[in-house]
């Protein structure tokens, strides 16, 4: 599913053009840092941000292309985050996402 969003996305070969913009928004550092290195490996520009309120002030400055964000973040909810984002023309499309939780 990520995949086929972002191939849709397909960063600019243009010489003069810039990159597309992704930000991943995930409280799972380890998660963040994955999705960023393989898109940016990708040509993509990618921001990173731990939480709903890092999000949302990273999507105000940067306008992404596309938000990949994690639904259970420790300030709030990524679907919360991408209907507010959506509704004030802050980002172009969201792909949300969960990771499964450890077992106790």
């Amino acid at each position: 599913m990520v995949d086929e969003a972002i191939a849709e996305l397909e960063p600019s070969r243009e010489e003069n053009s810039k990159p597309r913009r992704i930000l991943v928004v995930d409280d799972d550092a380890g998660q963040a840092q994955a999705l960023s290195y393989r898109l940016s490996q990708q040509g993509f520009r990618v921001d990173t941000a731990a939480t709903m309120s890092e999000g949302r002030e990273l999507a105000i400055r940067s306008r992404p292309d596309l938000m990949l964000l994690d639904i259970g973040l420790p300030d709030g909810n990524g679907l919360d985050l991408c209907r507010e984002l959506n509704d004030s023309a802050m980002t172009s499309a969201c792909l949300l996402y969960t990771s499964p939780s450890p077992r106790d």
